[in-house]
């Protein structure tokens, strides 16, 4: 019998959740074999091939196996089901690598994708400016001797109604690369209050200003904010940081303070991306925020996103900016929902 503690780790234990979540990945086990492909609910494009692997995998019977003989591309696709608009998602599975290499990029990489579907059938924009790729897990360079686990967190668009997993290989090298995965799952994740500490980083004064400046603003709460002005400063990464350690291993909610000059247009504003630095799945969740989404223009308002931290590294949480309208940054805030217990820590990042 497959092993579930882990397939379902960070959407039921992590969340604190008593009842089990529903796992929307097909066949996310890797444990059933398809009539028209090696792999029930998975399909394969490209120059490589997908199977179930009995010798090599984390629990149960099978993983898939993601395979390329040589140089090329092959994307491994599974079936399309349902998911809930505006629901937050959290992607987690475990992965094993060949043939990518000693340790940096060597030519051969692979990533892990959540394509959103609307209504009508079509593929829902996966892109933000200066942020390509909002649904995707970059697997990491060099080969994964060991299980290592993922994960990302993701919200469904308001029109989406279907979902799709991809796994990709690209290679340009001329002999085999394999990518594995197992227990991959997708669940709705539920994350508890946020009513535990929370640490406040001004952004004119505790983060790295890139393509902005500090500029007195009595609304702030120092009297300071970071401002990109539309027209004057360069659209991009505008401020970064601040590389905290702070928390520990657990799971938080991050709250953005922001004002636009302009919140008549539909047009994204700016997109602020948690990077947990030393996890496997080092962007862990991305905010994205259009002029629209602001109540009022000139006026603060406030925008939380989830965040789950890793046993080591640090949180960063740099804000890229499209340039469509002034924007000015207050301060970020982090506040604790849950901290993992040692237990948990050696059970999540083992």
């Amino acid at each position: 019998m497959k092993i579930q503690l882990l397939t379902v780790v960070l959407a039921l234990s992590l969340a604190g959740v008593a009842s089990a979540a529903t796992n929307l990945a097909p066949n996310g086990n890797f444990e059933q074999a398809g009539t028209n492909s090696p792999v029930a609910s998975w399909t394969v494009a490209g120059d490589g091939a997908i199977a179930l692997d009995t010798g090599t995998k984390f629990a149960g019977k099978s993983a898939l196996k993601v395979s390329l003989e040589k140089a090329g591309t092959v994307r491994a696709e599974s079936a399309r089901f349902e998911v809930t608009p505006n629901a937050l998602y959290l992607l987690s599975g475990w992965v094993r690598t060949e043939g990518f290499g000693p340790g940096s990029y060597e030519g051969v990489d692979a990533s892990l994708s959540v394509q959103f579907i609307s209504k009508a059938g079509a593929g829902l924009p996966t892109t933000f400016p200066l942020i390509p790729y909002p649904y995707t897990v970059g697997l990491p360079y060099g080969d994964v001797t060991n299980w290592q686990l993922f994960y990302r967190l993701t919200t469904a668009p308001a029109d989406a109604a279907q979902a799709q997993i991809s796994v990709n290989i690209n290679s340009t090298k001329d002999h085999a690369s394999i990518c594995r995965l197992d227990n991959l799952t997708l669940a709705v994740y539920n994350p508890p209050k946020a009513e535990g500490q929370a640490w406040v980083y001004e952004v004119a004064t505790k983060m790295a200003l890139q393509s902005a400046e500090a500029v007195d603003d009595p609304d702030a709460g120092n009297g300071k904010a970071a401002k990109a002005t539309k027209g004057v400063h360069k659209k991009g990464c505008i401020v970064y940081g601040p590389y905290t350690k702070d928390q520990a291993a657990g799971q938080y909610r991050v709250t953005v303070r922001a004002k636009v000059e302009d919140n008549t247009s539909a047009e994204p504003v700016f997109a602020v991306r948690l990077v947990a630095d030393g996890s496997l799945g080092d962007m862990a969740n991305t905010l994205f925020v259009r002029g629209t989404d602001f109540k009022a223009a000139n006026k603060y308002q406030d925008f939380e996103f989830e965040a789950i931290k890793p046993a080591t590294g640090t949180f960063q949480f740099p804000v890229d900016w499209s340039g469509a309208t002034s924007l000015w940054l207050d301060r970020i805030t982090v506040t604790t929902e849950h901290v993992l217990t040692p237990l948990e820590i050696q059970t999540f990042w083992p």
